[in-house]
């Protein structure tokens, strides 16, 4: 979870990175000891309100699922893509849907995204927004703490909406409601 430097201190630290640029720097075949497939790469919804994605170059990767079709998203140079989330759905009350989407490794050119997801507060509560229930529009999803529920949707198989599923009123395990 989140740290906040004045409520504790951290003595210790680690850090991963990959240099892209300049060329010469990269550690080519750094990947190579795993062997990973990606033919039946996991799809999933993003658990945040809402995730800004900039593709730094043009090659396509990200796909999005309509109607039971994979679609691939075209970037567009300099745009930024934006991935409605989990908690807008269920703070909008199903008025504005996730989308389920994947990332295709393409085995000709190295894509480069940067992707920020933007969330909630961890001390807060996601629940649909109270001025869009009403007897005529009644909630769909049921309210959580909002550290609770990064931590069920952390702990989950990524596939799907799974953890939005969860939240639904009248979800029943493994019978999603979702339409």
């Amino acid at each position: 979870m989140f740290v906040v430097p004045e409520e504790q201190n951290l003595d210790w630290g680690d850090i991963f990175y990959l240099t892209t640029l300049p060329n010469h720097m990269k550690k080519h075949g750094i990947f190579d000891c795993l062997r990973l497939s990606f033919s039946d790469w996991p799809y999933t919804s993003d658990a945040f309100g809402m995730t800004i994605f900039l593709q730094v170059n043009e090659v396509e990767g990200l796909q999005i699922r309509k109607e039971e079709m994979w679609n691939p998203v075209k970037p567009f140079p300099n745009a930024f893509t934006i991935n409605i989330g989990d908690t807008v759905e269920i703070v909008s009350n199903g008025v504005y849907r996730n989308i389920e989407h994947r990332v295709m490794v393409n085995s000709v050119r190295e894509r480069l995204p940067i992707a920020t997801f933007h969330g909630s507060k961890m001390t807060g509560v996601i629940r649909p927004a109270p001025s869009l229930i009403n007897p005529k529009n009644a909630a769909l999803f049921r309210s959580v703490q909002v550290e609770k529920y990064y931590k069920d949707f952390f702990a989950r198989k990524v596939l799907g909406k799974s953890n939005l599923d969860s939240m639904r009123i009248n979800y029943e395990e493994g019978k999603s409601t979702a339409s």
